[in-house]
């Protein structure tokens, strides 16, 4: 019997872990996602970086409000937060904790009109 509790136990610890992974795993694809947003299209304005972020949360599935997204541009720098709050199943039909997350991501921009020196 008690075999039969710890093997119950060990798969509720795994099947936590790997839910934690999973969106940890969502938290990275969708980082990455945004960073090359950023990166290949650097002159975007501010309004086509937040409707291409929006798009990107839906595409990876994060619950992202199009009102959370700030983009602060800087002289040569343009940094993209967008915090949002997923609901992670840790124990089947349970325990479902939300959990916050904080993607920022950020590139540097060349200034345009300027000849290369």
């Amino acid at each position: 019997m008690t075999t039969i509790i710890k093997l119950l136990i060990a798969a509720l610890v795994l099947n936590a872990a790997a839910q934690v992974g999973l969106a940890y795993f969502k938290l990275y694809q969708f980082q990455d996602a945004v960073h090359e947003a950023l990166l290949f299209a650097p002159n975007a304005s501010e309004p086509d970086i937040a409707a291409r972020v929006a798009e990107i949360a839906v595409e990876h599935g994060v619950p992202l409000e199009s009102s959370d997204i700030e983009i602060r541009s800087e002289r040569f720098e343009r940094t993209v937060s967008a915090p949002y709050v997923d609901e992670v199943t840790l124990v089947p039909g349970i325990y479902t904790k939300a959990w916050e997350f904080a993607p920022t991501t950020s590139v540097r921009v060349m200034p345009v009109g300027r000849p290369a020196r």
